[in-house]
């Protein structure tokens, strides 16, 4: 099953990333609640939310040849923007995700020569 980054939606892409088989399993995919929580003098806990919770999962990307190592880092720097602009990530069991980068530094590692790796942490819009 492939995976696709999609720019700006997967409906009606404007860029579109098509990756065959390169999200590793286990992946991890946690919900984080942002909330600020202390104790009082009087022992009581106080808990302040700051919103709806937030979902992130990382992809450990590989094997990437050259070329899709190369369009793959163009669309973080180019079309994504880094962290700013918001996109379509359709994961390999074919579920679409409203998501932006939550890293702000893409690490290609070679691996093997014309063989990339990259882990990205994506974080879910809606």
């Amino acid at each position: 099953m492939s995976v696709r980054f999609s720019y700006p939606t997967a409906a009606a892409p404007t860029t579109e990333l098509v990756f065959g088989n390169i999200e590793q399993l286990p992946s991890a995919r946690p919900v984080r609640r942002l909330q600020s929580a202390f104790d009082t003098d009087a022992g009581a806990q106080v808990i302040y939310d700051w919103g709806a919770a937030q979902r992130t999962f990382t992809i450990d990307a590989w094997p990437l040849t050259g070329v899709q190592a190369a369009a793959l880092e163009a669309f973080y720097l180019d079309t994504a923007n880094g962290r700013a602009n918001t996109w379509e990530f359709t994961d390999a069991g074919g579920v679409v995700y409203l998501v932006r980068f939550s890293q702000d530094l893409m690490a290609l590692e070679r691996q093997a020569f014309d063989l990339y790796r990259v882990n990205l942490t994506l974080r879910v819009v809606t």
